[in-house]
């Protein structure tokens, strides 16, 4: 009886919780795009650490805040189509 109290307990901890099996094309580029603007943005931040050019400086910084945009975009569009849990 005890753990089934904590098993419909946890059920109720996440409502909204749904896991799909299926996805579409576009759920799947959009995923995938998702992913490319992670790396993209993971290594610009990587060139940022090892530039000692001022004109370069500026260059990553510019390009880190665009990775940071595009990736945070491609986070809300899949938040928005319900596949924000597979990022």
């Amino acid at each position: 009886m005890n753990s089934e109290l904590q098993l419909k307990d946890k059920r109720r901890l996440f409502p909204a919780t749904r896991i799909r099996t299926k996805m579409t094309a576009e759920d799947q580029e959009i995923l995938r795009a998702a992913q490319d603007a992670r790396d993209d943005w993971i290594d610009a931040s990587a060139g940022f650490e090892q530039v000692y050019d001022e004109m370069l400086v500026d260059y990553f910084t510019y390009k880190l805040k665009a990775c940071e945009s595009r990736y945070i975009y491609f986070v809300r569009l899949a938040k928005e189509k319900g596949i924000s849990f597979y990022i």
